[in-house]
């Protein structure tokens, strides 16, 4: 059964979320970032998720392979905890 590609995209935002939420709570266990600046961070990632799978090109291919979708998920994942880091 084909997918859409919006329940696909919708389906990698969330778990990107996920991950990213996972690492701000790790931040702030941590103490190398405080509630209030955890909250910024949190909007601005769920913007920038937005945005990075929205430009996502699975709208092209005839049939998304799991392979394919786990890459583009992983590699998004692994570009979002980095910007979460950087800050």
């Amino acid at each position: 059964m084909r997918q859409s590609p919006e329940a696909i995209k919708g389906f990698v935002s969330a778990y990107i979320f996920q991950l990213g939420l996972v690492e701000l709570q790790d931040q702030i266990t941590n103490g190398t970032l405080d509630g209030n600046e955890a909250v910024t961070r949190e909007r601005m990632l769920r913007g920038w998720i937005d945005a990075k799978v929205r430009g996502l090109d699975i709208d092209a291919a005839p049939a998304l392979s799991a392979n394919s979708l786990h890459q583009a998920a992983a590699d998004l994942a692994q570009r979002a905890i980095r910007v979460l880091r950087a800050r």
